[in-house]
C-alpha cells in the first residue's frame, strides 16, 4: 500500500519570504516539493525542489501522483533551455501513474496572499475532496493563510479597510465605476491595465476621487530598498515604455535584475491616469461624495435617448423592486428599448450577467451608447426576436418582458423551459395583453402571481400655477416559476 503524502496550501503573502507567518515558514522548510506559480517559486528555486504549475489540474494530478511531479520538473527544464511550448508532452506527463515508490512526501502548494482572499485555494479543496472526500481532505490537507495584498497595502498606505467595497478585476468583469460612485472606500485587485480603469473612472465623472496604486507590493524588500526619487524616476520611464509583464519581471528577478520592486503612488484620479504601471498592482480609492448603493429609478435624462420609448423613472423603479435582482443573477430584458431597464439590471447584477434583447437597430445602438455610458462590461446586446433569440443564452434566474411583438405564450413557455424557478415580470399597456399575461401566469406553471397598476402623473407649469399631466397607465404582472424554492 502506497504511503499517503501531506499536503499544505500556503497563502504565502506579497511575495517577500519575510512576510511569512513562521507556521507557513516551517511548513515551506520541511516540504519535500514546492508548487507555485514561477513568481512565488523564485526565492526557494536555488534551495528547494520546486515545479511551476498555477493550474488546478495541474496541481491536483501532482498532489496524487509523485511520477508526475518528476515529469513536471523535466518538462520545466526543458521548457527553460528550449523555449519550446511543450503543452502535449506535459499533458501526456501528467497522465502516468507511479506504482512502486515508497518515498512519503510533503507537498506545499504556494499561493500568492492569502489562502482564502481570491485564492487558488478553494478550487484546490473542491478537486481534492472530488478525489478523496471531505474526511481525507481535513486528515491529509492543512491551509495556513497569509497576508492578503488588501491588508498589506492599506497598512502601507495608513488606511483601514474594514469598510471598504472589494472590487476583482482579474479575470472578471466587475464595475470599478459603479463601485467607487456608491462607495466612500474601494479595494480593487486589477490584474493589470490599471491606466486603463483610471482612465476610464476620469472619462466618467470620477477623476477627482483621490486613490493610491500599490505596485510590485513588497518586492523592494528582496532587493535594495528604493528611494521615493528612484521609484518616480522609474515610473516616468514606463510612461515611454511597454508595460513590464509578470512573466518578464519574474525572469528578471530570478536572473539578479532589480526590476521587481515595490511602488506606491497617489494623487488624484485623473493625475494617476497619466502615468503606467506594472501588471501586478492594486487600487485603493476613496469618493467622500458616494451616492446610495440603491441606483433604481435613475433620473430619466442620465440616459442616452433618440426617439426609441423608454420605461420612465417611476416604472423602472417598481419593475425593478419587482424583479429582486441579486448579484450573480442571470437576467433577460426582452424588448429593451434604449436599454434604460437594462441598465438597472447589469448595476443591481453585478458580478452577473444581463441580455438586451431588442429586434430594432435604432435601438440596439442607444443600448450599446448607454451600456458604454455607465461602463458596464456585464451587460450585452442581443438584436433579434424573441423567443428565437433566447434559444442559446444561459438559462435565466430573472426576466422582464418589456415588449413581445405579439408572442408573449411563446415567450414565457420558452422562459418555464430554461429555468422552471425563474421569477418573471411582464409590463402590459393593452388590455388584450394583460389578459394574455395573467392567464399564463395563472397557469400550474407560476405562483405567487401579483398584478398592480401604475399610474404616474408629472406637474407642468402652467403660468404661476402646476398642472398633473398623467402617463400612461402601466400593469406590472411579476410571478415565479413553480420549481423555485418556498
Amino acid at each position: 500500500m502506497k504511503p499517503e503524502n501531506h499536503i499544505y496550501i500556503i497563502g504565502i503573502g506579497m511575495g517577500d519570504p519575510r512576510n511569512l507567518t513562521v507556521e507557513a515558514a516551517e511548513a515551506i522548510e520541511t516540504a519535500d516539493l514546492l508548487i507555485g506559480a514561477k513568481r512565488v517559486l523564485v526565492p526557494y528555486e536555488k534551495s528547494k525542489r520546486c515545479v511551476a504549475s498555477y493550474q488546478t489540474k495541474e496541481i491536483l494530478q501532482m498532489c496524487l501522483d509523485r511520477d508526475a511531479q518528476e515529469q513536471m520538473q523535466e518538462e520545466n527544464t526543458r521548457r527553460e533551455s528550449t523555449g519550446q511550448q511543450l503543452e502535449s508532452f506535459r499533458k501526456m506527463r501528467i497522465r502516468q501513474h507511479a506504482e512502486s515508490t515508497e518515498r512519503v512526501e510533503n507537498i506545499a502548494v504556494l499561493m500568492s496572499g492569502d489562502s482564502g482572499f481570491y485564492s487558488g485555494t478553494k478550487a484546490l479543496l473542491a478537486a481534492l475532496e472530488a478525489e478523496w472526500g471531505e474526511k481525507a481532505v481535513h486528515s491529509r490537507v492543512t491551509v495556513l493563510p497569509g497576508i492578503s495584498s488588501l491588508s498589506y497595502f492599506c497598512a502601507r498606505i495608513g488606511r483601514s479597510w474594514e469598510d471598504a467595497e472589494i472590487v476583482n478585476l482579474h479575470g472578471v468583469q466587475e464595475n470599478l465605476w459603479q463601485a467607487v460612485l456608491t462607495h466612500e472606500k474601494v479595494f480593487a485587485i486589477t490584474g493589470g491595465n490599471v491606466k486603463q480603469h483610471l482612465q476610464q473612472l476620469a472619462e466618467h465623472g470620477l477623476g477627482d476621487v483621490y486613490g493610491y496604486v500599490g505596485e510590485n507590493l513588497s518586492y523592494m524588500h528582496m532587493t535594495e530598498q528604493r528611494s521615493e526619487e528612484s521609484c518616480a524616476a522609474k515610473s516616468e520611464q514606463r510612461n515611454t515604455e511597454q508595460e513590464i509583464s509578470t512573466t518578464a519581471m519574474s525572469t528578471k528577478m530570478q536572473d539578479g535584475d532589480d526590476a521587481l520592486w515595490e511602488c506606491i503612488s497617489e494623487g488624484t484620479v485623473r493625475e494617476l491616469a497619466q502615468k503606467h504601471y506594472a501588471n501586478l498592482a492594486v487600487l485603493y480609492l476613496e469618493n467622500p461624495a458616494a451616492v446610495s448603493t440603491n441606483l433604481w429609478g435613475l433620473p430619466d435624462e442620465s440616459f442616452i435617448r433618440g426617439e426609441v420609448p423608454m420605461t420612465k423613472a417611476e416604472v423602472r423603479a417598481v419593475v425593478m423592486s419587482k424583479l429582486r435582482i441579486r448579484d450573480k443573477d442571470v437576467v433577460y430584458d426582452i424588448g429593451a428599448g434604449t436599454g434604460s431597464v437594462s441598465v438597472e439590471m447589469a448595476l443591481a447584477a453585478r458580478k452577473g450577467k444581463v441580455y438586451a434583447i431588442e429586434t430594432n437597430s435604432v435601438a440596439i445602438e442607444l443600448c450599446k451608447l448607454n451600456r458604454q455610458h455607465f461602463c458596464l462590461h456585464n451587460m450585452e446586446t442581443i438584436e433579434g426576436m424573441a423567443p428565437e433569440a433566447l434559444q442559446d443564452l444561459p438559462a435565466p434566474d430573472v426576466a422582464f418582458i418589456g415588449g413581445s411583438k405579439g408572442l408573449l405564450r411563446e415567450i414565457v413557455e420558452l422562459l418555464y423551459r430554461k429555468n422552471p424557478a425563474i421569477r418573471l415580470v411582464i409590463n402590459t399597456i393593452t388590455v388584450e395583453n394583460t389578459a394574455t399575461a395573467l392567464t399564463l401566469l395563472e397557469s400550474e406553471q407560476f405562483i405567487d402571481v401579483e398584478m398592480v397598476q401604475l399610474q404616474v402623473s408629472r406637474a407642468k407649469k402652467a403660468g404661476t400655477s402646476h398642472m398633473l399631466t398623467a402617463q400612461n397607465p402601466i400593469t406590472i404582472l411579476t410571478a415565479r416559476g413553480k420549481g423555485a424554492k418556498l
